[in-house]
């Protein structure tokens, strides 16, 4: 075999040798092979924790660093640190004390925070207000994807040092836990001003970002005027693919209509306030957000968002969740409903989630079924649900309806704790459509009636399903195997308030081991029967049913659940021996 010396080897293949090292590995090769040094070192920098580490590239002499273990109020809730190390310098920093830095940054290609979860490192602020004297923006000229986690009192680091051209992903999470209990202290001054110097870094020192998602406290966005600072920036990301500002900072009208011309934006997560929009409708065009795939919306009005989604023209949109902070209205829904059934994207629509707010004294609304039917024309829908202020009032025939018209739904939550309507709810029998027609689900939530005896024992007079099919073998004429037919791979059940008798459980139990004998968890939800305050209505009050103990009902479910897998595997046992003496 011809032999190939290292130093015949392109770049490109030393780079991935060192990329298919271990980083400890890696540390040796740099500092021994003068040919791997370089790419050993792009490897060993290309994925950094934080900025700070950078700091350890500075002259040893002029570094001061304290080891300790977190106190609980600096644990970063994401991973396990052990140790933190924080630092700071005993003199001012010169231009000349940053050779190694210039030589080492130019090889970061990403800040990761879950990069290392072991250890955290730190500046303090006076040694933040160091380094910002000498270093300048876009001291990282090859950094391309920054995911951050801050908390204010010990990781916050000056935003602006990371921005530039180069940049693609940007996912900023800042953590106020200074402001997380009663006591309301001011926000600390460099992490206001770090934060607002990203706003103004995006706007003037950005070009091609495609990621922008963004998640800052009540607290900063007060401070900062956040709504005004996005206003300027958004204009500035006109590459963008993934929009996600989830929480906290409406966006203005003006930026949501810069955000419904781009041509390629695939995601959209934003919070909506009704009153900035004039007559309280989206000022957008129609034939708006052309490639959208994803929406997210926290919006405090159904008719906005109604007429949102009616002007978005993607044909691709695959996940609708609508954060609604209204109270349910069956007309509301039923418009809101027939949109989604009309729009161009609901032949692909596979992820709906809906969830409605309001005063907690507001009762419980009921979408009956007709509000319902629009969306059994989500033919490839695959998860549902439809919580916070509603409950669906499902009954035995839209069940059906549905299970037909979803054959790939693999998660249905449709029920809530809240039913106090006679409205009619899916009977046992009834359940068995979904075994029938779907075979892809995992989880079923949905408004159950209370347990009736008599169609326990009818149930079970009925012969069970087959589990084994004795087929022809193809390769072996003239012998038999058995096959197992496809089943229902249900494995969590939710039964609303539905009550059941301690002589059914058996009985219940049975029924659904054979109908679903994957099923392990069922959950009951407990039926409170409204409170009069001097308010009016207000939830958390005596069971609706005074003779009934919700815990003891817990546990009647509870013991239906563990007996289904037993069940389950006696009568495929049974049927296995039957099979086997014949």
């Amino acid at each position: 075999m011809m032999k190939i010396a290292l130093t015949e080897l392109p770049p490109n293949i030393l780079r991935l040798i060192c990329l298919c090292c271990r980083r400890g590995t890696l540390f040796n090769v740099a500092t021994t092979c003068r040919l791997l040094s370089n790419p050993a070192l792009q490897s060993i920098w290309h994925t950094i924790p934080c900025f700070a580490v950078m700091a350890f590239t500075l002259p040893p002499e002029l570094r001061e660093c304290e080891v300790t273990e977190p106190k609980p109020h600096e644990r970063p809730f994401w991973r396990a640190v052990k140790t933190v190390w924080t630092m700071s310098f005993n003199r001012t920093l010169a231009p000349s004390d940053l050779a190694r830095f210039q030589l080492y940054a130019q090889f970061v290609r990403s800040i990761d925070t879950y990069s290392i979860r072991r250890s955290a490192f730190l500046l303090r602020p006076t040694a933040w207000l160091e380094l910002e004297g000498v270093l300048v923006p876009g001291c990282l000229p090859n950094l391309r994807s920054l995911i951050k986690h801050d908390i204010v009192r010990s990781t916050v680091e000056p935003m602006r040092i990371f921005l530039s051209h180069n940049l693609r992903h940007l996912e900023y999470n800042f953590y106020d836990l200074d402001r997380a209990g009663p006591a309301r202290t001011p926000i600390a001054e460099p992490a206001a001003g770090w934060v607002a110097g990203l706003f103004a870094g995006v706007a003037h020192d950005t070009s091609d970002v495609r990621v922008f998602h963004l998640f800052l406290p009540r607290s900063i966005i007060t401070a900062l005027r956040a709504s005004e600072l996005l206003l300027e920036a958004v204009p500035k990301l006109s590459t963008v693919v993934s929009f996600q500002i989830p929480y906290n900072i409406p966006i203005p009208p003006g930026a949501l209509s810069h955000l419904s011309g781009y041509s390629q934006l695939h995601s959209l997560a934003m919070v909506i306030r009704c009153e900035e929009f004039l007559e309280g409708v989206p000022e957008i065009p129609h034939s708006s957000f052309p490639a959208l795939r994803t929406i997210k919306i926290m919006v405090d009005s159904t008719s906005w968002c109604t007429a949102f989604l009616s002007k978005v023209c993607s044909p691709q949109v695959s996940s609708v969740s609508l954060d609604i902070d209204v109270p349910a209205r069956p007309d509301d829904c039923n418009a809101l409903f027939t949109t989604l059934a009309c729009h161009p994207s609901a032949a692909v629509l596979e992820t709906l989630t809906v969830r409605f707010g309001g005063s907690t004294n507001d009762p419980s609304v009921p979408i009956l079924p007709p509000v319902l039917l629009p969306l059994c024309s989500l033919h490839s829908l695959q998860r549902i649900r439809i919580d916070c202020g509603c409950y669906t009032a499902v009954d035995d025939d839209s069940l059906l309806q549905m299970v037909r018209a979803w054959p790939q739904l693999r998660m249905a939550d449709l029920c809530r704790s809240y039913d106090m309507s006679s409205a009619p709810r899916v009977t046992l029998s009834g359940l068995a459509a979904v075994m029938e027609h779907c075979r892809n689900i995992h989880t079923l939530k949905v408004p159950l009636e209370d347990i009736d005896g008599r169609e326990v024992s009818a149930l079970l007079a009925r012969k069970p399903p087959k589990i084994f099919e004795p087929t022809s073998a193809a390769d072996s004429p003239g012998e038999t195997r058995l096959t197992q037919p496809l089943f229902c791979p249900l494995m969590r059940l939710g039964v609303g308030p539905s009550v059941i008798t301690k002589d059914d459980v058996g009985g219940v139990a049975a029924v659904l081991s054979q109908w679903f004998p994957a099923l392990r968890s069922i959950e009951y939800y407990f039926r409170h029967m409204p409170s009069r305050t001097a308010g009016g209505l207000e939830h958390g009050g005596p069971p609706a049913d005074l003779n009934m103990n919700p815990n003891e009902q817990q546990d009647r479910w509870q013991e239906v659940a563990e007996m289904v897998p037993a069940m389950a595997l006696a009568r495929t046992q049974e049927q296995l021996w039957a099979y086997v003496q014949r």
